[in-house]
């Protein structure tokens, strides 16, 4: 998990630094410097509704050769999950909305737009989106931080000291300098943050590290990370069209490992499939059972070690109003169905060559099981193999004949 100043870390790995923690350094965080971090702290949990500008800076060195990635974003966020992160330049960079309900990242290189169940809470939103900007030579990372679900524990995890350096306007507004040392590549680093001191907020965070390289090591590689935040308002209600995504003109839709989790507890598409007999399966024809849709595929090894349990919990529950549906995804509609006859595999099955109902459920890994109540809706997601599957599948079934919901 990257936390704190740790994001900064991400990056360094990501740039292709080494980086060795030391367990052995004694932690110096000076007195006053920790109890201006607790006020700051507790000021980013009272607040409710932030925007603000966001300009980030990389700059890379190595071998006498220099390169610069820089940004600048719109940065709004509002309690508990929702935010909106949109570059100035709309050519480099990704945009990030959540609407409380779903995250969108549209990615304008590929044109394309991902979507996901947004997390609960602000801190856990900020934690899943962070790597999106280390990947990408920055961004409000360490800002992100501070809108942590706990900003003090967060910001002080893994430094080894900290300190306030001297009082000191920034653009003309007066601000705390402090000076973080964490571990680097070669000994500690040197992280420095300003904060307004008004209003305890931060404005502007940089650090630079270097590392010798090449077989030799007599070259050094230098990084440097530079966030500045200005326009910054508090306490402004902020309306929601503010995390409205609307998908660029000619983008499409990239469907993220986890899209079809989208479908919990909503009415999932209608399908009719051929069953290889001649005939047809279709989803309606078991309308106000428990129904166990798997979409499944021959070369797939989970798949087949899945498949004789799931044959096991259809003949003990197939008598209590339950019933289990196979979507064989192969290319080949009889590699499918040697399979299932080599197997002993008796309950109904679908065969769709085509993708095609495996597109509607939003299917991006196999096996994908589908649990849908007697009401319709889809109760249950599981994206692979569940941990002791047969147990797992038995308590959830039972859990819905008793009159329960599984979300």
């Amino acid at each position: 998990m990257v936390r704190g100043f740790g994001r900064y870390i991400f990056l360094i790995s990501f740039f292709g630094f080494e980086y060795f923690p030391s367990s052995s350094l004694a932690s110096e965080k000076d007195i006053q410097a920790q109890a201006l971090l607790k006020d700051v702290a507790e000021r980013y949990l009272e607040i409710t509704d932030f925007q603000c500008k966001t300009r980030s800076r990389m700059v890379a060195k190595a071998q006498g050769m220099e390169h610069s990635v820089r940004g600048e974003f719109s940065v709004l966020l509002s309690r508990p999950n929702k935010l909106s992160v949109l570059p100035e330049e709309e050519y480099n960079r990704i945009h990030i909305i959540s609407d409380g309900n779903e995250i969108y990242i549209f990615d304008p290189f590929a044109n394309e737009y991902t979507v996901k169940k947004a997390p609960d809470s602000l801190g856990s939103l900020l934690q899943d989106v962070a790597p999106f900007y280390a990947q990408t030579g920055g961004g409000p990372m360490v800002l992100f931080s501070f809108f942590s679900d706990d900003p003090y524990e967060e910001i002080l995890k893994d430094v080894k000291s900290v300190k306030i350096l001297e009082d000191k306007d920034l653009d003309g507004i007066p601000a705390y300098h402090l000076l973080f040392q964490q571990d680097g590549p070669e000994g500690s680093f040197d992280i420095h943050i300003w904060i307004e001191k008004e209003r305890k907020l931060l404005l502007k965070s940089f650090f630079e590290l270097s590392q010798s390289m090449g077989a030799g090591r007599g070259t050094k590689q230098t990084i440097r990370f530079e966030e500045e935040h200005r326009d910054i308002q508090i306490g402004v209600s902020l309306p929601a069209t503010s995390f409205l995504f609307q998908p660029p003109e000619g983008s499409t839709e990239a469907l993220s490992e986890d899209a079809a989790l989208k479908w919990v507890g909503e009415i999932p598409p209608a399908f009719s499939l051929p069953s290889g007999d001649g005939k047809e399966i279709s989803l309606k024809d078991y309308s106000g059972k428990i129904i166990m849709v798997d979409f499944w595929a021959s070369w797939c090894p989970p798949c087949r070690k899945e498949l004789p349990i799931l044959q096991k919990i259809y003949d003990e529950y197939s008598e209590k109003d339950v019933v289990l549906i196979g979507i064989n995804c192969d290319e080949d509609m009889r590699t499918g169905q040697g399979f299932v006859k080599d197997n002993n595999i008796s309950f109904p099955m679908g065969y769709d060559t085509e993708g095609i109902v495996n597109q509607k459920y939003r299917v991006t890994a196999f096996p994908t099981l589908f649990i849908i109540g007697k009401s319709g809706k889809v109760e249950r997601v599981h994206i692979g193999v569940p941990t002791d599957v047969e147990n797992t599948l038995r308590l959830e079934l039972d859990s819905l004949l008793e009159g329960k919901s599984l979300h």
